[in-house]
């Protein structure tokens, strides 16, 4: 979606579970722009609804993001 020297930002449309990696050894951004979501790491698990947001640090190397009919933007740097 959006590329450039400092950050990306990267369009997800989620309808089913995706599994994640984190392997850009970087901070990850999820903003909720339409729906609902939940999003688990380390046993750890937070529901995201439209308008929020979440950072996930670089510490976090695998992750499960978790909806029916979601849409996110994604930003790393």
């Amino acid at each position: 979606m959006v590329y450039c020297q400092f950050f990306k930002t990267s369009y997800l449309n989620v309808t089913q579970p995706i599994l994640k990696g984190n392997d850009k050894d970087s901070f990850m951004i999820y903003i909720c722009v339409e729906g609902e979501l939940s999003l688990s790491a380390n046993g750890m698990e937070e529901t995201l609804k439209t308008g929020e947001t979440i950072l996930l640090p670089a510490s976090i190397s695998n992750y499960e993001i978790n909806a029916k009919n979601a849409k996110l933007l994604e930003v790393y740097v």
